[in-house]
């Protein structure tokens, strides 16, 4: 048997032993650099409004939580609109295939859901973006109590959980949408200098000294330490680590050598994202790619590497693409006006038997309104009240409608709004299908009132007469349809709010405005008797311009509190 070569043996060794000197130091710290936003927002100062609850704003404020666009100076200009309803907890239960025990397990989660989303919207309330996800927020996860056996038991600690805990994990899951939502803001839109966690290497100084390149890398680290980076510095750190490179030969036992020249890539890609030259940082990046080294590191870098990288390709096209759109069509306003202040007041006077003032007029695109209650006492036996919450571009969501009257049984009504595409499309009445409408495009084509069990009324527009909008009525009773013979009708100003009709068989009715194009009365003829009326009133407004307070004469006055975003 031929003995080793021990001199060989040693020389090998020792050869590694010089090349292991060679080997290097990682280091992570928190450090500064540019954000490349990956959508296309011109910089204009921005207003943020929240339609949410009271609850969900004074969570908000407990934990110190808000959005913003960073970089983006604060004043009139985008609004940025977040929506939410308060939090539901839903209790879900994973199952798991066990590979080692060969069995099912189940594992208790609890998530919470809000239907959040924020709005953009430009200085001509045109919007620009809509950002609709769902966080993945999950809550609660078993608890730290693991996964159970069964799908009983983990539902079991499920409602365990929720019945413990449902106000504390509420209250979380604002901190966490809100935070979710700034941090999709920020990737979209955000011009600032982010704050990210570097990993950059330092080489050992066993066979070489390396001072120049270890002072570059802890200079850099200085110089992103802070959101004021100091660019003089990274250039020059970028300087000396490019010198070191140049003494990189491959396959050679240099002070740059195998062992740490993709480390050296690694340090020059970070340096040179924060110099913005991210052309300089790709060839970096290539070259560390192409050599087998600390694949750690290079995920790591590529973490946040690879998303600025996207972001720069993806902001060009979004800039030529950017086009805000107008969130409701001048059609689409038009009816939805038509329909609230015409048919819906309608049905409210005539089928509830209502015949004041009080909801004659609901508002509708109010800028900023979030709410109206209104109430009226036009005896000392009657009392109304109307209140009417409306989503962020100015439509009624929702309305309830409450009468008592001495003698009487109370009368209250929950109304519930349905749209798509931000037209009217549906209304319920405590829950029972009331109003469906129908469109061609965005023009409205027809309102069927469901009058009761058997019978609709369902009115047809005619738009080809430039002074009124024709309005023919078909009744349909126990499913046979049949035309009216009246001739009903509707009369527009220009910006689509209702100036007359005559939509009964008694009444013709016609708003009165002042010079200020304010509604002041109505006038009518009554068709039975050939009668003329005219009711006149005076207005209050707020701050804003509108209407607070309604008086018709001394005992009949309606007082509308007005609730803004």
């Amino acid at each position: 048997m031929r003995k080793p070569n021990y001199f060989i043996l040693l020389f090998f060794l020792l050869s590694n032993l010089i090349v292991l000197g060679q080997k290097t130091d990682n280091i992570s710290f928190e450090g500064y650099f540019k954000n490349n936003p990956k959508h296309y927002l011109p910089e204009i100062p921005f207003t943020v409004k929240y339609t949410v609850s009271e609850w969900f704003k004074d969570q908000m404020k407990e934990k110190e939580v808000k959005l913003e666009l960073k970089g983006y100076e604060e004043g009139t200009g985008y609004t940025l609109i977040f929506m939410a309803d308060d939090p539901e907890l839903k209790a879900v239960v994973m199952e798991n295939y066990n590979l080692t025990t060969k069995k099912n397990e189940y594992k208790a989660i609890v998530k919470a859901e809000s239907n959040a989303k924020v709005i953009i919207l430009n200085e001509k309330n045109e919007k620009a973006y809509e950002i609709n996800f769902v966080p993945k927020l999950q809550m609660a996860i078993s608890e730290g109590l693991g996964v159970k056996a069964t799908k009983a038991e983990a539902e079991a600690q499920n409602k365990e959980i929720i019945s413990k805990k449902k106000d504390y994990l509420k209250k979380m899951y604002v901190k966490e949408v809100i935070n979710a939502y700034q941090d999709t803001l920020d990737a979209y839109f955000g011009k600032y200098n982010k704050q990210e966690k570097f990993r950059m290497a330092l080489l050992k100084p066993i066979d070489f000294t390396y001072d120049d390149f270890n002072g570059a890398v802890e200079k850099f680290k200085a110089s992103v330490s802070t959101p004021e980076i100091n660019m003089a510095d990274v250039e020059s750190a970028i300087d000396i680590l490019e010198k070191c490179k140049l003494e990189y030969q491959p396959g050679k036992k240099t002070r740059i050598c195998d062992v740490n020249i993709d480390e050296l890539y690694l340090n020059l890609v970070q340096a040179y994202m924060v110099k913005g030259d991210y052309e300089n940082a790709k060839i970096n990046w290539e070259k560390s790619s192409e050599i087998k080294g600390n694949r750690t590191a290079e995920g790591y870098v590529a973490r946040f590497y690879s998303e600025q990288v996207s972001n720069l390709n993806s902001y060009p096209v979004s800039k030529a693409n950017y086009a805000p759109v107008p969130t409701i069509s001048k059609d689409t306003q038009k009816g939805n006006k038509l329909f609230f202040n015409l048919f819906f007041d309608f049905y409210l006077t005539q089928v509830l038997r209502q015949t004041s003032l009080i909801i004659d007029y609901i508002p509708i695109y109010t800028p900023d309104l979030k709410r109206m209650e209104a109430s009226q006492t036009y005896s000392d036996y009657i009392q109304e009240k109307l209140i009417v919450n409306y989503d962020y571009s100015g439509v009624p969501l929702s309305a309830t409608y409450a009468k008592t009257e001495e003698d009487e049984k109370p009368r209250n009504y929950q109304f519930d709004f349905k749209y798509d595409n931000n037209k009217i499309i549906s209304v319920t009445q405590n829950n029972i299908p009331k109003f469906n409408l129908t469109y061609n495009g965005d023009t409205l084509k027809s309102v069927n009132i469901r009058m009761n069990q058997t019978t609709n009324y369902i009115y047809n527009m005619d738009y080809n007469n430039p002074e009124r909008t024709e309005i023919k009525l078909q009744v349909e009773k126990d499913g046979k349809k049949s035309d009216s013979h009246s001739r009903y009708y509707v009369k527009l100003n220009t910006d689509g709010s209702i100036k007359g009709y005559y939509l009964d068989s008694y009444v013709l009715r016609e708003k009165l405005y002042d010079t200020s194009g304010n509604w002041i009365g109505v006038k009518g003829t009554n068709e039975s008797t050939g009668e003329d009326y005219e009711v006149n009133f005076t207005n209050e407004t707020d701050e804003k311009g509108n209407i607070t307070k309604r008086s018709y004469n001394k005992s009949l006055q309606v007082e509308r509190k007005l609730i803004y975003n």
